[in-house]
């Protein structure tokens, strides 16, 4: 793995990866710069700084394990995403056509998706990650960034 000098915006510059040419697998933007994608960002994530650490998104408080001693917590990204219904007809339109099996073949490897805003990282306490379901998680995070910015 190598990093390029000069980053530019829609190509990773750990692995070169383009919207158009992304990673095997696939892949999103996992900063706000566009230059660094999601598969090259968990492998070269090693730790989290002191910059990084805030307290729990959900309950506000520190970042504690359930039984109040032990230093565990989790980290969600939050990413919102738009489907794009002109490219999902598209692709649907191609699949009457041609049959799934030949669209598979010429699909021309449009989004369907795109990311509407940035990913936000948020850190969440071991206690509130076995207290919360998922769903629940995320609506008390979102309802507290909402209070935080008005």
């Amino acid at each position: 793995m190598t990093t390029t000098a000069a980053p530019i915006k829609g190509t990773c510059r750990v692995c070169g990866c383009t919207e158009e040419r992304a990673c095997p697998g696939g892949c999103a933007w996992a900063d706000a710069t566009e230059t660094l994608c999601t598969r090259c960002y968990a492998e070269t994530a090693v730790g989290l700084g002191r910059d990084d650490l805030t307290p729990c998104a959900c309950c506000g408080g520190h970042l504690t394990g359930p039984d109040g001693k032990s230093i565990t917590f989790w980290r969600f990204t939050d990413e919102r995403f738009v489907l794009m219904v002109n490219a999902v007809r598209r692709a649907h339109g191609l699949d009457l056509m041609v049959g799934p099996t030949l669209a598979g073949v010429f699909d021309p490897g449009e989004h369907l998706a795109k990311r509407a805003g940035d990913a936000v990282p948020v850190l969440v306490c071991d206690k509130c990650s076995v207290e919360h379901s998922l769903a629940a998680l995320v609506e008390r995070i979102a309802s507290r960034s909402e209070e935080a910015s008005a």
